[in-house]
């Protein structure tokens, strides 16, 4: 018996809009994992039906042995019993032999692909040296920025706006990208919290913005180059409780669902606002959504996660790690042209504007993949088409150093001089 056999992974077909995916139900490796649930389950199978045969074997010796000394009209139709527990024993055995092969088969296919996973795993680690190596440099560099207050992240306040506002939204990827675009016309600074009347109770969606500016000295602007520094280096402590203050105010309660969307510097809030213990605490994550973020050397909290990412564009890569290939975690790589936006639109270069993920999206929306099936399924089931909903928009300012504020010191409870040196992800 071969490991290959006639047990191969399931690819899906090519999508028409040119979308590779990696991670969720639909990958290779959730395969490969419920291969070996398959398996076991089979394996449990043929030890239930052996344990039967045993049992019709018992029942047929029993049998044979009444018929010791019977007449013979009872005898013959005992035998024909006999008979038939006979043939009984003889099917279950057969199955019993295809089911402990087929089980043997495919634990043995999943050995081969662990065994490949491995020699990959090593290849990673040997990447994820060289990156170690780059992260230590970032935080000695980091650390010289910010004992010249050049990249020094501190507590934000937040402030509404405006009054909360009615509209209606989709529950789309396009429909909630598209809400980057009307944060970014509020001004710098500024987020919004939907709270959305969803068919199953109320869900509340976070939308951030991308890096606004190019100084990389920090202004009051929490969403400034210095913005990215607080996302590597702190976790987005700061914006994260900005953003729960923004949801307690707009009227969010504990255990109520929430979403957050972002764009590029966004998108790592978003990835660290969702495995913050606090959140995790207080409210019931449902979906991670972002566009060109490099998140892959973060964990995985409890919410689901789309990654957005286009081939050709380099910042999703600055992390030097791709997303993690979990079963809740999704990443859709598009693969189509870029045409150059001239529209002023933010972006590092065509492939990151957001006018390219706002097109790409459109593609996610109408993918077949399983996997994108399964995470645009949530997202309607969660908000439904044309949903009414409040608009809540926050602008959030960084406090400049050494203004007074008793929630100066680090949450964490670190020393600013320790984070200099403990660096545990790449600049993006």
């Amino acid at each position: 018996m071969t490991a290959a056999g006639d047990l191969l992974p399931v690819y899906p077909p090519p999508d028409a809009a040119g979308i590779s995916v990696h991670g969720g139900v639909g990958s290779i490796k959730f395969q490969w994992e419920e291969l070996r649930e398959g398996a076991l389950r089979l394996g449990q199978l043929a030890d239930d039906v052996r344990d039967i045969l045993h049992l019709c074997g018992d029942l047929q010796w029993r049998l044979q042995m009444l018929l010791t000394g019977q007449d013979m009209g009872a005898h013959g139709a005992g035998a024909v019993a006999v008979y038939a527990l006979d043939d009984a024993r003889a099917a279950l055995a057969r199955r019993d032999d295809e089911l402990h092969e087929t089980a043997q088969r495919i634990e043995a296919c999943r050995l081969a692909y662990a065994a490949a996973e491995a020699v990959a795993q090593v290849a990673i680690f040997a990447a994820q040296a060289g990156v170690t190596e780059v992260e230590r440099g970032l935080g000695r560099v980091i650390g010289l920025a910010n004992a010249a207050n050049l990249a020094e992240p501190t507590p934000l306040t937040v402030e509404r706006v405006s009054p909360a506002a009615p509209l209606t939204i989709d529950g789309s990827v396009p429909a909630l990208l598209e809400r980057i675009e009307a944060v970014n016309d509020e001004g710098p600074g500024v987020f919004e919290v939907l709270k959305v009347r969803g068919s199953g109770g109320p869900v509340f969606v976070v939308v951030l913005p991308g890096t606004q500016g190019s100084s990389i000295i920090a202004s009051s602007n929490p969403f400034d180059p210095t913005g990215v520094v607080e996302a590597v280096q702190y976790d987005s402590v700061f914006v994260t409780e900005a953003v729960r203050g923004a949801l307690v105010e707009s009227g969010a309660s504990e255990g109520d669902r929430v979403m957050v969307v972002g764009y590029s510097q966004g998108g790592m809030h978003a990835a660290n606002i969702a495995q913050h213990p606090d959140m995790i605490e207080d409210y019931q994550l449902d979906l991670v959504l972002t566009a060109g973020s490099p998140t892959g050397a973060g964990p995985s909290g409890a919410a689901s996660y789309l990654h957005l990412e286009h081939a050709d564009d380099w910042v999703h890569k600055v992390d030097g790690m791709p997303n993690p290939d979990e079963r809740g975690r999704v990443t859709a790589t598009l693969r189509g042209p870029v045409v150059e936006i001239t529209d002023g639109g933010t972006g590092l270069g065509a492939a990151h504007k957001l006018g390219t993920y706002l097109r790409g999206a459109e593609a996610v929306e109408s993918s077949s993949h399983p996997s994108i099936l399964a995470s645009v399924g949530g997202l309607r089931s969660a908000i439904g088409t044309r949903a009414p909903a409040e608009r809540h928009v926050f602008r959030a300012r960084r406090r400049s150093i050494g203004e007074p504020d008793s929630s100066a010191s680090d949450p964490r409870g670190r020393a600013p001089d320790s984070r200099t040196g403990a660096a545990s992800q790449t600049d993006r």
